[in-house]
């Protein structure tokens, strides 16, 4: 043995020894062989560590030397350049304070290294020193120091997929021992198949996303880095409402919201609105539809579709809903068409309205009054008369206002009544008119002739004009679009003609005298004259009636030169009838019109003549 620095071997894999040879430089090595205690030899055990970041390592070494020496001493070290003595390892800065001997005996030496950092690791050897000679174990302990990391085995996780995540090393850690594995910090054991160092998730959902972390079971302290685990999935729970909520009326502003949860995000929003044939879209990309001024045309069933990079999705239908107060209300008459007396007409009001109209109101307007006749949606009147003529119309009213129809005019018609012939007289001809009440108005008049075999038609036309010589029992017919009616007949005669004439000239002269004597009395158109009766004949008395109006009349330039205008009377007296055959006044013309009934009516025209104008006549006997 030389005095040099002695290098030793120390990689063992079993209880043998090392002798020492020199190597090319000329120091000191150790190679195995068997030893019996006499030899220069180191064992380290185990010669390969791989520990975790943070953790604490022992190094153990165990050596032997020949009896002959005596030992002095020994230290761990690392790093040694030749012929230079190595600096014990708990004086080096980068070590201090976290390096101890544990044992350090005349055969072993044990260093504990705490709070290990990646820097740790090297190769760590033993030196020990004799009176004579200096000896290291070559090579030394290999210690790799490893921190933890977590690694997924795909970048991207979408819902659905199958997922192993590997709590990695540097290293490999021996032996291998369990692992402990955490979500957002706390430990997860479901789904978990094993406590190794691979953790799966099969058919990954949403509610595996979360920070992933692991730490070796016993160093629970000491965790890796949290890697994030954002499951990708296609929008979900995607709903539509309407804001603000609550009632929509007709002229407010409306928005339609859309909401859906997605990963990523939802990029794109479609609002759609339901039609007969399938859907129409209405806006793209926000979020939000805005409807201002919102109106019925908007009603209808709305949903949204969201999109993101993986799908999409749609809501369920939302119902916008628009109030709004009756609007065009529209009556309409059944049966339609022409009303005939005597018919029944039901009146219907119809309304679009939201909410429904909850009251209908009818009006009957004649003139410019309207009166209410009844509440429903129909209103019938049966049996129609004339009197039921007129404007109809109703009110439809909800809670958001009400409205009224346009009027519709309900005509009654009517069969012509109330006929009766005039008469009148000039130059000794007559003149029968026809008039009544029709509705429509009488289109045909036809005059008839009763004879002893029958009758026959004289002409058509409102006036017959007869000869005074065509004596006999005359009526009319009028006839309209509904029906047809006759008057009563009327007796013409000369023997009665002359009789008006006598009556009448007595009328005029009452015509002339009673007018001036109520004119007195400031009543200037009509005057009433009863005759009086004795006390024993007013149970049986004929009053007599005569009203009086001076008329200006034109009469041909011809017949008189001198007079443009002249004064026409016309005068009418009316008789009540009685039992007795001595009624004064007309008694003459009661012989003559036996044949007629008692309310017939007889017409005359009287011409008298005077020096200064002409006066022309009528009176009307009854």
């Amino acid at each position: 043995m030389v005095q040099e620095e002695i290098i030793v071997a120390a990689l063992f894999f079993s209880l043998f020894g090392a002798s020492v040879q020199r190597n090319d430089n000329g120091a000191m090595q150790s190679s195995a062989m068997s030893c019996d205690g006499n030899c220069w030899r180191v064992l380290y055990r185990p010669p390969f560590i791989c520990a975790l970041i943070g953790s604490s390592v022992d190094l153990l070494s165990t050596y032997t030397y020949p009896s002959s020496e005596t030992l002095h001493g020994g230290v761990w070290h690392v790093g040694w350049q030749a012929k230079e003595e190595p600096v014990n390892i708990t004086n080096e800065p980068f070590y201090r304070n976290r390096t101890e001997y544990l044992t350090h005996s005349l055969k072993s030496s044990t260093l504990r290294i705490r709070d290990l950092r990646e820097g740790d690791s090297r190769e760590y050897r033993f030196r020990f020193f004799t009176h004579k000679n200096r000896f290291t174990g070559v090579p030394g302990i290999h210690l790799s120091v490893t921190g933890l990391e977590v690694k997924v085995s795909t970048d991207m996780v979408t819902e659905g997929q199958h997922v192993t995540l590997t709590c990695s090393t540097t290293c490999t850690l021996s032996p291998s021992p369990p692992y402990v594995w955490y979500r957002n910090g706390q430990p997860v054991t479901h789904r978990h198949h094993g406590r190794d160092k691979d953790f799966h998730l099969s058919s990954v959902s949403t509610e595996d996303s979360g920070h992933y972390s692991c730490a070796v079971q016993g160093h629970e302290q000491l965790t890796s880095p949290s890697v994030a685990i954002d499951v990708r999935y296609s929008p979900k729970n995607t709903s539509a409402y309407i804001c603000p909520p609550g009632e929509i009326s007709e002229g407010s502003s409306v928005t339609l919201v859309c909401s859906s949860s997605a990963n990523p995000p939802v990029h794109t929003y479609t609002w759609f609105r339901s039609t007969g044939a399938g859907s129409t879209r209405v806006g793209s990309g926000g979020q939000n539809h805005s409807i201002p001024n919102v109106s019925s045309a908007h009603s209808g069933e709305y949903h949204c579709s969201a999109v993101n990079s993986v799908n999409e999705a749609s809501s369920a239908s939302l119902r916008l809903n628009v109030k709004y107060p009756p609007r065009s209300p529209k009556t309409v008459t059944s049966p339609s068409g022409e009303v005939v007396e005597g018919n029944s007409v039901t009146l219907t009001c119809s309304s679009e309205a939201n909410p429904p109209v909850h009251t209908y109101t009818w009006y009957h307007r004649r003139g410019a009054l309207s009166s209410e006749i009844g509440v429903g949606q129909n209103y019938s009147i049966s049996n129609m008369t004339y009197g039921d003529s007129g404007a109809y119309y109703c009110q439809a009213e909800n809670v958001k206002g009400s409205r009224n129809s346009i009027p519709i005019f309900v005509d009654v018609l009517y069969a012509p009544r109330n006929l009766s012939v005039s008469v009148s007289s000039f130059d000794g001809a007559i003149t029968l008119i026809c008039s009544c009440d029709a509705n429509p108005p009488v289109k045909h008049y036809t005059w008839h002739k009763r004879t002893g075999t029958g009758t026959s038609q004289r002409a058509t036309g409102r006036n017959l004009t007869l000869e005074s010589a065509e004596s006999g029992l005359y009526y009319c017919e009028a006839k309209n679009e509904v029906g047809a009616a006759e008057s009563n007949s009327l007796p013409i005669s000369e023997k009665n003609t002359a009789g008006i004439y006598a009556l009448v000239v007595i009328v005029v002269i009452a015509g002339l005298v009673i007018p001036s004597i109520l004119l007195r009395k400031k009543r200037n158109r009509v005057t009433e004259v009863m005759e009086g009766t004795t006390d024993s004949e007013q149970d049986c008395s004929s009053p007599v009636y005569v009203n009086v109006s001076r008329v200006a009349m034109t009469f041909d330039p011809k017949k008189d030169s001198e007079d443009t205008e002249n004064d026409i009377h016309y005068t009418s007296v009316y008789f009540k009838h009685c039992d007795k055959q001595d009624t004064s006044l007309n008694s003459t013309l009661q012989k003559s019109m036996s044949p007629l009934q008692e309310e017939e009516v007889l017409y005359s025209t009287a011409k008298p003549h005077h020096a200064s104008h002409e006066e022309v006549l009528y009176s009307t006997v009854k």
